[in-house]
């Protein structure tokens, strides 16, 4: 019986590629762990949830690829939504008053745009 491979080998740029991924992900995990410890023992604001949600947008938006859908649009999509999700963190855990500012300053930039565009 006579059995030929079908598959063909795996690349050499690949296999380095998934060294580097794997290099990257213990890396990110462990900074992720270390985070999470020294804020618990330092202790105030979990500052530590905004790096971690930092690293996991680093680690999705630049190290990973995606299975399914890996075209332009649907990674600035997802990078996109992940920026905005880190926002949200900051303004919730670090900055309260941030968000509330920012929203005065379009409100006030939006009213003079108006008012420029449609000479009220």
């Amino acid at each position: 019986m006579d059995v030929t491979i079908a598959y063909p080998t795996i690349r050499r740029r690949l296999l380095t590629e998934q060294r580097i991924r794997g290099f990257f992900f213990w890396l990110f995990l462990a900074a992720a762990v270390a985070c999470g410890i020294v804020n618990l023992c330092v202790g105030g604001k979990a500052w530590s949830l905004v790096v971690v949600w930092s690293l996991w947008l680093a680690w999705s938006g630049i190290i990973t690829r995606p299975l399914v859908e890996n075209h332009w649009m649907g990674r600035t999509t997802h990078l996109l939504l992940y920026v905005c999700v880190l926002l949200v963190l900051i303004d919730v855990l670090l900055a309260p008053a941030l968000m509330i500012a920012g929203i005065a300053v379009l409100r006030r930039q939006l009213l003079v745009e108006l008012q420029k565009r449609f000479h009220i």
